[in-house]
């Protein structure tokens, strides 16, 4: 009984804690869509967009941070987006991108606007193109399925745990396999 209290205890402060990893913020862009998919290049395609969302933003290390409010799989997104929809090639669309960790941990309210930039790890200019965002409606939070559906990977925002599910489900399938005929011949 203590052990079966001990087990419900921490599966409840887990799923206390950790309820946020199941939302993930995303971010609805307009994006110029190439004509031609197989010659463009998404990670220029991706920086364009952010720097047309935001006109006003000049110099090098201005355009960087804004670069820092989308995942470093953004580029990957918007290609896959594309094969999943090529008959939008050459038009305007809106396409979702994965928010940063960074940004994700400020909409959750995991770090405070009001924190030092060094803390909350964003400058307050990105604090400011993020408000820009939530006012024009194009920062959502939804249902996070790459925690489900992505292996592992340093980015946090596009991590997850199928191939741990994978790992776990062929450990156990194995250490059936072998039981099993040990219990039956143990049994005759």
């Amino acid at each position: 009984f203590l052990a079966i209290a001990f087990l419900g205890t921490l599966l409840v402060s887990i799923g206390y804690t950790g309820h946020t990893a199941f939302q993930q913020t995303t971010v609805d862009l307009r994006v110029n869509l190439p004509a031609d998919p197989a010659k463009a290049s998404y990670p220029g395609l991706v920086k364009m967009t952010l720097r047309e969302t935001f006109p006003d933003v000049s110099g090098r290390r201005n355009k960087k941070e804004l670069y820092r409010l989308l995942s470093s799989g953004a580029a990957w997104e918007l290609q896959s987006w594309l094969e999943e929809n090529p008959g939008l090639a050459g038009t305007q669309a809106t396409v979702t991108f994965t928010a940063s960790d960074d940004v994700d941990m400020l909409i959750k309210g995991k770090v405070s606007r009001l924190d030092e930039p060094d803390v909350r790890r964003l400058s307050d200019r990105q604090v400011a193109w993020i408000g820009k965002l939530e006012s024009d409606g194009n920062l959502k939070t939804g249902f996070n399925t790459n925690f489900f559906f992505n292996g592992d990977s340093r980015e946090p925002e596009i991590a997850g745990i199928a191939a741990a599910m994978a790992g776990s489900f062929f450990s156990l399938l194995i250490c059936l396999l072998m039981a099993f005929p040990l219990g039956a011949m143990a049994a005759i």
